[in-house]
């Protein structure tokens, strides 16, 4: 079964708390006293709804364009200054866009502590308390996740992963210090968070998280790690469950997305259209918009040109062909409204195809992986890996897939980066993957004495 965020923000998400950090301005606006606003089950169920809709905040389309533009993928920004300060790798304290993309996973972070602390409040049933947690914490590692990737070095940088990672609020108190976890005990919370909710949520579970979805986001982080054995499991516990389905090459539409393993639903009536998806539509859209912000590169567009016969070229467009004003605008987006798939089923099986060969397993299934994306594509086997292809034949293949699938998801910086820890030499834009400038700064309000900043300077 598909899974759907709810969309609206609840009474319940608005909660004064007294013994807050000082240090982090995330929590909720409000006056009510905890022993007011948490008297029912039902009561921790809205705070868990808020949390969901804070994380459908920031998935629609402003954490996956941070990662994008630090990539190969897109043209230089138009019109956005603090766009193009992360496109050249030059990103201060003072980035208003980053800065405020920032907040929001600790915002969500922030709440779902504040639930799980509070569970003394109020008596319920064990189940469902299990159910709560497990949803909180799944939201609290995708929260961490998203940061880490953008604002440290990836895992592996270091042999050790003592290299400095984020901040990892798993508690809210007012007297723990502001300071920042190495890489390793980041990875080593994300991933007890997404263990602890495999374990307890449900195969289904209406618009919320399942089992499935903490799989998926297992799966995704064990591949960053490059523990390809782990990955593959987890990919391929999701690929066989029977609940997902390939969509046809556009996923990004209104309504249930039938690949969606977690996804965030828009809707759009006569009289309501949500936001959902509006950084996406804001900054892509380009068949109302002559002067887009984001447009895709031309290496880019001519890597997927290179097959004619690819249907996933519908969803690009040269302007001013032969002028020097040429740009190729992106089509993927021309639409009011759409759903966003955070977790879905063509990546696990990427990652599956990509984790296979890397480990030379099971290569006739990876082939077979990779053609059901590739005959998708193309309508037909034209461009089908054959039976005898080689592992490194297999991989290469998974990794064209994966950027041209993924395109506009965020996902080519932090793939690049993790190949860079594997010994790859990689270069993004004639820059290093772990240049300086790689990495977002940090707010000027969190960097004091005991969180250290990163350096800034960019990557010449």
């Amino acid at each position: 079964m598909k899974k759907f965020l709810p969309i609206t923000l609840t009474a319940a998400g608005v909660i004064f708390l007294s013994s807050c950090s000082k240090l982090f301005d995330v929590r909720p606006e409000g006056v009510l006293l905890i022993e007011d606003a948490l008297k029912t089950p039902e009561d921790f169920e809205k705070v868990l709804n808020s949390c969901y809709d804070v994380a459908a905040n920031y998935y629609n389309g402003r954490i996956q364009m941070l990662n994008e533009v630090l990539s190969d993928n897109l043209a230089a920004p138009i019109n956005n200054n603090d766009l193009n300060e992360v496109y050249l790798r030059r990103v201060n304290f003072f980035n208003g866009t980053t800065n405020g993309v920032y907040r929001e996973p600790y915002r969500s972070i922030f709440r779902i502590n504040f639930m799980i602390e509070n569970f003394g409040m109020v008596e319920m049933p064990e189940s469902r308390r299990l159910t709560f947690e497990a949803e909180g914490r799944f939201l609290r590692a995708l929260g961490h996740f998203e940061i880490i990737k953008l604002w440290a070095q990836p895992y592996g940088y270091t042999t050790d992963n003592s290299h400095l990672g984020i901040r990892i609020q798993n508690q809210n108190t007012g007297t723990q210090l502001q300071i920042r976890s190495t890489v390793k005990e980041g990875y080593d919370a994300i991933l007890q968070d997404l263990w602890f909710a495999k374990n307890h949520l449900p195969a289904t579970n209406g618009n919320y998280a399942t089992k499935y979805s903490a799989m998926a986001a297992l799966a995704k982080v064990y591949f960053q790690m490059n523990k390809f054995d782990s990955a593959a499991f987890y990919a391929g516990q999701v690929i066989n469950s029977g609940q997902f389905t390939l969509e046809g090459i556009d996923r990004f539409k209104l309504g249930p997305i039938s690949e969606g393993i977690f996804i965030t639903v828009s809707t759009q009536t006569p009289t309501l259209l949500d936001g959902r998806s509006g950084a996406f539509t804001g900054n892509y859209r380009s068949d109302n918009n002559p002067n887009p912000t984001l447009r895709a590169s031309k290496e880019f567009y001519n890597l997927v040109a290179q097959r004619p016969n690819d249907t996933r070229l519908s969803f690009f467009e040269v302007r001013d062909e032969g002028l020097p004003t040429e740009f190729v605008a992106v089509t993927k987006f021309n639409k009011d409204a759409f759903s966003i798939p955070v977790l879905h089923l063509t990546e696990m099986m990427l990652i599956r195809a990509e984790s296979l060969a890397e480990l030379s397993q099971n290569l006739p299934e990876a082939i077979n992986l990779i053609n059901q994306i590739r005959e998708r594509a193309f309508g037909d086997d034209s461009e089908n890996l054959p039976a005898t292809a080689t592992a490194i034949e297999i991989r290469d293949a998974a990794r064209l897939e994966r950027r041209i699938e993924m395109f506009a998801e965020g996902d080519r910086i932090q793939d690049l980066k993790r190949r860079g820890t594997k010994g790859e030499n990689i270069t993004v834009r004639g820059a290093a993957w772990n240049c300086p400038g790689m990495v977002l700064q940090f707010p000027a309000s969190d960097i004091n004495e005991t969180f250290l900043g990163n350096p800034e300077g960019g990557c010449n």
